[in-house]
C-alpha cells in the first residue's frame, strides 16, 4: 500500500515548482493552528459564547481523536518511506490521519452550515458550499503535494472529520440543553 500510494505522492510532485511550493505551503496554513483560533474569534464576536464554544469542543475532541488515531496507527510519512518523494512542507509526528485536513473539513462545515442559516439566496448558499469544497480539497492536494500525507491519510480524515462533525455537534448541543439551559431555567424558576 505505501509503495502505491509513495507513487501517487511522486506523480503530484513532478508538477512541483518553487511558486507552488510557497503557494501550497501556504494554502496547507488553512488546515493548521491558526485557524482555529482565527475562527474561534470570529465565532466569539459575531455569534456569541455558545457557538464559539461549539467549535471549540467540536475541534478539540476532534483533534484528541486524530491524535490518538496518529498513536495507534504509528504511519510514517511519505518523505520518511519513499527516497523519491521530497518534503516539501514541515511535518513530525505519524501521518495517518491528516490533522490538517481534519481541521479544514470540520471548520469549513461549522462555518458553512452557521453561516447558511443566515444567507437568504440559494445561488450564494451554493457559492458559500462551492468555496468551501474547493478550500478543503486544496488543503487535502496540499498535504499530498507537500510530501507529509498519503492520499489515503487525506480521504480517511475527510470522512473521519464529516462523521466527527456530526457526533460531536449533535452531543454538544444535547450536553448544552442538559448542563447549561436546564440549569439556568431552574436557577431563574426559584
Amino acid at each position: 500500500m505505501n509503495s502505491f500510494e509513495s507513487g501517487i505522492v511522486e506523480a503530484v510532485q513532478k508538477i512541483s515548482t518553487p511558486f507552488l511550493d510557497v503557494f501550497f505551503k501556504i494554502i496547507t496554513a488553512f488546515g493548521g493552528l491558526w485557524i482555529i483560533l482565527v475562527v474561534f474569534a470570529l465565532l466569539l464576536l459575531f455569534c456569541g459564547t455558545r457557538v464559539a464554544t461549539k467549535y471549540a469542543f467540536v475541534m478539540s475532541v476532534s483533534s484528541l481523536i486524530g491524535t490518538l488515531v496518529k498513536i495507534i496507527t504509528r504511519r510514517q510519512r511519505p518523505f520518511m518511506f519513499s527516497p523519491d518523494v521530497s518534503q516539501i512542507g514541515y511535518a513530525t509526528g505519524y501521518s495517518f490521519i491528516s490533522g490538517h485536513m481534519l481541521t479544514a473539513v470540520i471548520t469549513a462545515l461549522f462555518i458553512f452550515l452557521t453561516v447558511r442559516k443566515s444567507v437568504k439566496r440559494t445561488s450564494l448558499k451554493a457559492a458559500l458550499a462551492g468555496i468551501f469544497i474547493i478550500a478543503v480539497a486544496a488543503v487535502g492536494f496540499s498535504r499530498i503535494y507537500l510530501g507529509v500525507h498519503y492520499l489515503s491519510d487525506v480521504a480517511a480524515a475527510f470522512v473521519l472529520g464529516i462523521a466527527l462533525y456530526w457526533i460531536l455537534s449533535f452531543t454538544y448541543d444535547k450536553l448544552y440543553d442538559v448542563f447549561i439551559e436546564r440549569r439556568y431555567e431552574v436557577k431563574n424558576n426559584k
